[in-house]
């Protein structure tokens, strides 16, 4: 089930089936199974994943009030979270209007609160940092409890090198109040974003936000 919508032929298949219907009746059916609710998370990020058909179809449907609840009642369960980020973060890059939903829903506060109980992981707090840049230049992304996450985990003495790099792009990108000194320093900053290979890292819509982010750390005072 986990991997049922990577292809395109399968994701077509599949939402032309009431695939997208059926996973959600599923949801509803089970919101209280954390095990149910992180398979539907990931069935939701595998048929949007590269599909504009089936994001539209998604963005019908109550998809993100879904996965935001899975994310309040679940916020303790690590794969619920990282699915449900994950999901809630491909819909968001597909779909501008998603992205605003998320916001406007209150998800910020949803999110960061279940990202907080899972700071000592990688795949959690990046896909974290990723859904934040996604989510950069709408009201009520630049919060306390964003600025907080996102230091906390570019600062990291165990993040990954990729972890650290997102959570400073989503610092730089999506909170304007993030100061270079909170994040370690101009030239700490510097070293995160040109290290070898961080472009290579980034999946293609980030890769802008990265070039953004140098040029303006690079303006900025030393």
């Amino acid at each position: 089930a986990e991997y049922m919508g990577i292809y395109r032929p399968n994701q077509t298949s599949i939402a032309a089936a009431g695939g997208i219907e059926a996973i959600l009746v599923g949801a509803h059916d089970f919101p209280e199974d954390a095990e149910v609710m992180a398979v539907v998370a990931v069935a939701i990020a595998n048929l949007a994943s590269l599909n504009e058909d089936n994001v539209r179809a998604l963005a019908d449907t109550d998809a993100v009030d879904v996965l935001l609840s899975a994310l309040r009642r679940h916020a303790r369960r690590p794969k619920v979270v990282e699915n449900s980020v994950s999901a809630l973060c491909t819909l968001a890059t597909a779909s501008a209007a998603i992205a605003d939903a998320i916001v406007g829903g209150g998800g910020v506060a949803v999110v960061t609160a279940a990202l907080q109980n899972h700071m000592d992981s990688a795949d959690v707090t990046t896909w974290g940092a990723l859904l934040f840049c996604v989510l950069a230049g709408r009201d009520g992304v630049d919060t306390d409890d964003t600025r907080s996450f996102l230091v906390r985990v570019a600062k990291a003495r165990k993040a990954t090198q990729h972890t650290q790099l997102c959570a400073v792009l989503a610092a730089l990108t999506a909170c304007p109040t993030v100061t270079l000194a909170s994040l370690g320093g101009r030239d700490a900053v510097l070293k995160i974003l040109e290290r070898e290979g961080a472009a290579d890292s980034l999946r293609t819509a980030f890769i802008p936000l990265l070039a953004r982010a140098v040029e303006k750390v690079r303006a900025s005072s030393p």
